[in-house]
Parts: structure tokens; C-alpha cells; sequence
């Protein structure tokens, strides 16, 4: 379905230059990945100035362009398109957003929790998608600008939408429910993370709360995680809730059996059992999270197995890879202490007479937490028994300190990347084992990469 002209003309506070003609058959920001006929909506990022790429966005033929009043051009525009002028472009793609969806009943399943929101939401859009046309976030749109992109993709073809939900303060929660409105929603755990942001996890609480906030009022559904007590606390308030359960008694009570040689572990229910091909006990909790609203929501137990056990993993979140030998275990795509706990946790427990190899680097984002989060992190490496462990980064130096301190030798550490792949090119052999952890931005994959290149 297109973005109608009489949505965008509802709008409030805009204006426009031109006549709307020409269908709009999307919403872009980057004129890198923008179709004919999409709307370019041109805001100041944090980088770059979308106004500067107007022109390129003409020409690759979009329908319409939203700017900024205050851009220059804005003035003498003359363009064949029509030009949506507005105060504040990325408060007017939320405004869109929210119109559009207005105009579909279609369910919205809102996903967020500290750990597991996108690991969660892919496994459900999987699962869901063996019987409906599904709507999902695509990989981590999750803020103030990537989900009104994504809920803007919403059409007649969909009969459910999988919605993941980021936050980096107390109300954005609350912001994205207002834009998506959905009637179903997850919180997948709560745990300390971002703490630059959030500086106790009280707030973390309250923040990943506003989900439920806004699901009661209105008669949606809330999945209540038994297990987390924060999680438990905050469900108390929705009156219309389906529980599930490790760990005692539920609507939807789980269990567990493994792990097998690779740490992929079956995740039961009842008769049914499903073997998972990712390692680690994360993937099944959040297999267990979306079981629960999939069963809710009409997939049947043996289409649900079928997606569980089809479910190919995602890349760097506990991605297993044979390279010449090396079992590499990309777990790098983010990190936060409880993440890398889980994932000390997991390595520890595959059974192997293999030498396991650790690499890890800085976890950002953790502001004037970040010294004591990195200590605990190496106290947690040496109780998961690896044979060498690899530090590279900033902040990981406060884990090399602790690490001598406790007389572990067989240790390098260098904030130096070039430096650290060579070390790792050396020192890695034919039936070592590989787990790498560390923060997206500090690029783990690139020593996966560099062994490949090298053999």
C-alpha cells in the first residue's frame, strides 16, 4: 500500500510546496537505499545532513521530499516534486508513522528487555511466519527513527507485525507505544546495560516498564517472563497477561535438556521438543519467550517445532563457524554483563578437550560502571576455565589488572587492533576453540576474518 497524499496533508504542523500527484511507495532516509517513488525525509544527523543529499534523492526519483523550514532551499524551491516542509522532520516521519497505522487493525506484537529484544523478535517473526504474512523489524530499527521506517512498511498483505523497541532513556519506551500502538508486548528480561544512559537499573526498570504501562489501559496483552523479578513486578499491573516459565509453575511452563557437543541445548514443552542450532541457554529462553506469544497467537505446536528447529541463527549473536580446524563462536554483535556472563556460561559448559580461546573487548556504553562491569567480567573468565584469553580494547584494561593480579598468565592484552590479529594469527591452532565477545563497535568479526584471509 502506499503512503496516501490525505495522510501526509493530515499531518499537523507542516506545509507544502506542490501538489502530491505521484503515488509515495515508501520512506527513505538514505538516499543509498532509496526506490522510485519513496518519500525522502532529509533531517541533521549526528554525522551528516540529509539536505545535502536532496538532489541526489531527485534524481533517483523520489516522489516527494520532507525538510527542515529552516533548510536554505527550502525558499526558492522549484523542483517538480512536491517539497513537506515541517519544523522538525523526524517528529513528522513519527507523525506519519503513527497516521499510517492508524489505518490498519492488524496486531503489533512490541518487543524490549535488556538482552534478547532482537534475538526474540526474529525467532517469533519465524515462527509466525509459517502461517501469517508478518511485519518485523528490520535488524535492529528500533529507536525514535527506525521504527516509524519500518511501521510505514505496513500494508494490506500483513496479518501480523513484529515490532522490536530500543530505549537509551526513561520515556522512549513510552514514545515508540504512542507511534506503534501495539496490543500485544513482550519485556524479554531486565538487567544492567547501557549505563551511560541509565545509571541504576531502577530507571532500566521504569523504562522497559512504559511497555506495560501502555498495554494496560488499553486491554493489551502482556507476556510475563516468571523468571525475572523485575519483569514480574511490572506484569503485575496487566490484568491481561499469558506467563511463562523455567522455573515454576505457568500458562506456558518450559524446560531444558543438554548441551549437546556444539552447547545447542532442546527446548521442551510438554510432548514437544525442539533442538536448537545455536548455542548457548540465551537462544532458549528467548525461543521459550517467543513460543509463548506464537502459541497465543495460533501456530500450532508442530509448526512451531518445525520453525524452532529450522531457525537458522543470526550473525554474531553465538554464530558457530568451522575455519581450517578453529571452532569459532562469533558472539559479538553486542555486549553488556549480563550477555557476557551467559556467554562465559555457555562456553564452560560444552564438553570439549579442545583449548578454548577468549576474546574479548571493551563493553561500551557503561559510563562510570564500566571499570568495576569489566573486573567482574574477568572474575567470570576465570571461573569459566578458559586455556588463553585475548583483550583488546580501552576499557578491557581494568580486566587485564585483575587478571595478572590473580596470577593468570596466559594472557595478552593490547588496545591496538593490528597488533591483536597478529598476536591471534600466531597463536591460534588447528582444534582451538573461539568465543569472541565484545561491544558492535569494537568489530570482533574482523579477527574471524583475518584467520580466513590467512588460510
Amino acid at each position: 500500500m502506499a503512503i496516501l497524499a490525505e495522510t501526509i496533508t493530515s499531518l499537523p504542523d507542516v506545509s507544502i510546496k506542490g501538489a502530491i500527484m505521484s503515488p509515495i511507495t515508501g520512506v527513505s532516509i538514505d538516499t543509498r537505499s532509496l526506490n522510485a517513488g519513496d518519500l525522502f525525509v532529509a533531517f541533521v544527523g549526528s554525522k551528516v545532513d540529509g539536505h545535502d543529499f536532496i538532489p541526489k534523492a531527485i534524481s533517483r526519483g523520489a516522489s516527494a521530499v520532507m525538510a527542515s523550514t529552516s533548510w536554505d532551499g527550502c525558499e526558492d524551491w522549484d523542483a517538480s516534486i512536491p517539497l513537506i516542509m515541517t519544523e522538525d522532520p523526524v517528529k513528522s516521519l513519527a507523525d506519519l508513522a503513527t497516521a499510517h497505522r492508524k489505518l490498519f487493525k492488524t496486531p503489533l506484537i512490541a518487543i524490549t528487555g535488556t538482552n534478547g529484544k532482537t534475538s526474540t523478535k526474529n525467532l517469533l517473526t519465524h515462527i509466525l511466519s509459517k502461517r501469517f504474512c508478518v511485519l518485523s523489524t528490520d535488524g535492529n530499527f528500533n529507536n525514535h527513527i527506525g521504527l516509524p521506517l519500518t511501521l510505514l512498511n505496513l500494508n494490506e498483505s500483513h496479518e501480523m507485525a513484529v515490532l522490536e523497541m530500543g530505549a537509551s532513556q526513561k520515556g522512549d519506551i513510552q514514545y515508540l507505544c504512542k507511534i506503534a500502538q501495539p496490543d500485544q508486548g513482550l519485556i524479554t528480561n531486565i538487567d544492567l546495560a547501557h549505563t551511560e544512559f541509565f545509571h541504576d537499573i531502577e530507571t532500566i526498570q521504569a523504562t522497559k516498564g512504559e511497555l506495560f504501562q501502555y498495554l494496560a489501559p488499553n486491554n493489551g496483552r502482556a507476556f510475563v517472563n516468571l523468571d525475572d523479578a523485575r519483569v514480574v513486578e511490572l506484569g503485575q499491573g496487566c490484568p491481561n497477561h499469558i506467563t511463562f516459565s523455567f522455573k515454576q509453575e505457568a500458562e506456558r511452563r518450559f524446560t531444558m535438556a543438554g548441551p549437546d557437543l556444539l552447547g545447542c541445548y532442546d527446548l521442551q514443552i510438554g510432548k514437544f521438543s525442539a533442538h536448537l542450532s545455536q548455542a548457548g541457554k540465551a537462544i532458549v529462553l528467548n525461543a521459550a519467550a517467543a513460543s509463548t506469544i506464537a502459541l497465543q497467537n495460533g501456530i500450532r505446536f508442530d509448526q512451531l517445532v518445525e520453525a524452532l528447529e529450522t531457525y537458522p541463527g543470526e550473525t554474531g549473536r553465538m554464530q558457530h563457524e568451522e575455519v581450517g580446524g578453529v571452532h569459532f563462536y562469533n558472539d559479538a554483535y553486542n555486549a553488556n554483563p549480563a550477555s557476557a556472563k551467559a556467554g562465559f556460561e555457555t562456553m564452560a559448559e560444552i564438553n570439549t578437550s579442545a583449548r578454548k580461546i577468549l576474546i574479548f573487548a571493551d563493553m561500551l556504553e557503561l559510563g562510570r560502571q564500566s571499570i568495576d562491569a569489566h573486573i567482574k567480567a574477568a572474575a567470570q573468565m576465570l571461573k569459566a576455565g578458559f586455556d588463553h584469553i585475548i583483550l583488546f580494547g580501552d576499557e578491557v584494561a581494568s580486566s587485564a589488572n585483575y587478571l595478572k593480579e590473580q596470577g593468570f598468565t596466559s594472557l595478552y592484552y593490547s588496545n591496538d587492533k593490528a597488533q591483536s590479529l597478529h598476536y591471534f594469527l600466531k597463536e591460534v591452532q588447528p582444534g582451538d576453540l573461539v568465543y569472541l565477545k565484545g561491544s558492535r563497535g569494537m568489530q570482533l568479526e574482523d579477527y574471524v576474518n583475518a584467520y580466513k584471509e590467512n588460510n
